[in-house]
């Protein structure tokens, strides 16, 4: 008798259809329309405003205390392997290169080298390469990776850091446990997410203190 007084509501149990009814309601506030190069300026405006938000707040800043714990001579180059601190409790392991025949108190263009998934910063340096490891060098040639060197090599400073989780950065599989989870990127925004941040962010931030 009661299911026929109530009217009947249509309901979202589980995370599949919540979200699809979030996407289904909360229509994109940042579409882009337009045609002007005046239109993208605009839109690029707002985005940032959005994309900024979603962020959340930055990590709080420190000093990048830089360390250089290895140097090797590369031929036409130096290669530096550097630890800086970005923010509380978070060292960034990283790359320098830095090409030879440089005058005392000269200047370069420096570049911010960002690897994407594989072996983090080696990848990018010539590392992989280095360890005569046949699936890294075929990782390696086929994405492009060592844009790096080939910066380098153009006389350009180029700085090459590892991102979360990856090189240096990644965590032990015993901790992953990725039979329980996404996978170690997802692990890691996890833990980062209970202290109030986000993986996207912290690597981010990461990137703008190399740059500093």
């Amino acid at each position: 008798e009661r299911e026929k007084i109530m009217p009947k509501k249509k309901r979202f149990i589980n995370a599949y259809d919540m979200i699809r009814e979030w996407l289904r309601v909360h229509k994109p506030d940042c579409e882009f329309h337009g045609d002007a190069p005046e239109d993208v300026r605009d839109w690029q405006q707002s985005f940032r405003r959005h994309y900024r938000r979603m962020l959340g707040p930055w990590p709080e800043r420190v000093e990048p205390c830089v360390e250089v714990t290895g140097e090797e001579d590369r031929g036409g180059h130096i290669r530096q392997h550097i630890v800086f601190d970005s923010a509380p409790g978070v060292s960034v392991p990283a790359y320098l290169l830095v090409p030879k025949g440089l005058e005392p108190g000269e200047k370069r263009p420096g570049i911010l080298a960002a690897h994407g998934h594989g072996a983090g910063k080696a990848d990018l340096v010539g590392v992989t390469r280095e360890t005569n490891d046949p699936q890294g060098k075929l990782r390696v040639e086929k994405q492009n990776s060592e844009y790096a060197l080939e910066a380098v090599r153009l006389g350009y400073i180029v700085i090459v850091p590892d991102w979360l989780p990856f090189g240096e950065r990644r965590l032990a599989d015993s901790w992953i446990r990725t039979s329980r989870c996404g996978g170690v990127c997802d692990m890691v925004n996890f833990a980062i997410s209970y202290c109030g941040g986000s993986l996207i962010t912290q690597n981010i931030w990461d990137a703008m203190r190399a740059v500093d």
